[in-house]
């Protein structure tokens, strides 16, 4: 019998810690996407603003001046940004794998590398990036992540 409650006991801790897995699984996905999307938005910054101001010209695309404007200003700081989303995704990976110990300092890192995009991105392209479709979704993600992250803070120790 012995080996039953300790199957049940496994079972009921496998339970209780496997929504910081899931979370910590698809934080780690989105760490390598941001890093991957960082280094593209780094390299590429110039030839993406060239191309879009030969498409404005031509006529071809009918594209918001404001968008243009941002683009502008996020080549123009590509390097502060980059650094800045390079510290930030990798304050996200460190928590999440703290938090995958189950260490609650975890949490604390990955959510000032959370948040402290979006404090920089206002920063250096201006707030007005956040009432387009991509900052609200990017907020309302943020959001999201840290809601279910803060549910399964109670599972996590010092």
């Amino acid at each position: 019998m012995s080996d039953q409650g300790d199957l049940f006991g496994e079972l009921e801790e496998k339970e209780k810690y496997g929504g910081i897995k899931t979370l910590t699984v698809l934080t780690f996905i989105g760490c390598g996407f941001a890093f991957l999307v960082s280094l593209l938005s780094f390299l590429f910054a110039d030839f993406l603003l060239r191309m879009t101001e030969e498409a404005m010209n031509s006529g071809k695309t009918p594209m918001n001046t404001d968008n243009l404007e941002a683009l502008r200003v996020n080549a123009a700081n590509r390097v502060p940004i980059f650094i800045t989303s390079f510290i930030c995704t990798g304050l996200c990976l460190f928590g999440a794998i703290q938090m995958r110990k189950l260490k609650k300092d975890g949490y604390w890192l990955w959510l000032i590398g959370e948040l402290l995009p979006l404090f920089a991105t206002g920063f250096f392209i201006g707030f007005g990036y956040f009432k387009g479709l991509q900052g609200i979704a990017s907020i309302a993600v943020v959001a999201l992540f840290v809601i279910l992250y803060s549910v399964q803070l109670k599972h996590l120790t010092k």
